[in-house]
């Protein structure tokens, strides 16, 4: 990536050293997943996405 495009970011009290950040991608951002985007230079990652009605339902699928 070219330098001038990476750069670091502030988020509120959050400092981060660069912005490259791996969206949440239900399915497909497991734990392992998210612990190689980090190791390759990924700065920030979310967990899996969770369904909002499924949480307010206490349903059992709550992964997208």
């Amino acid at each position: 990536m070219p330098d001038a495009l990476y750069r670091p970011v502030k988020i509120g009290s959050l400092e981060l050293e660069g912005n490259i950040f791996l969206a949440p991608m239900a399915g497909y951002t497991d734990c392992v997943f998210r612990s190689i985007c980090a190791d390759y230079g990924a700065d920030f990652s979310f967990t899996e996405l969770a369904s909002a009605e499924a949480l307010m339902r206490g349903g059992s699928q709550l992964l997208l």
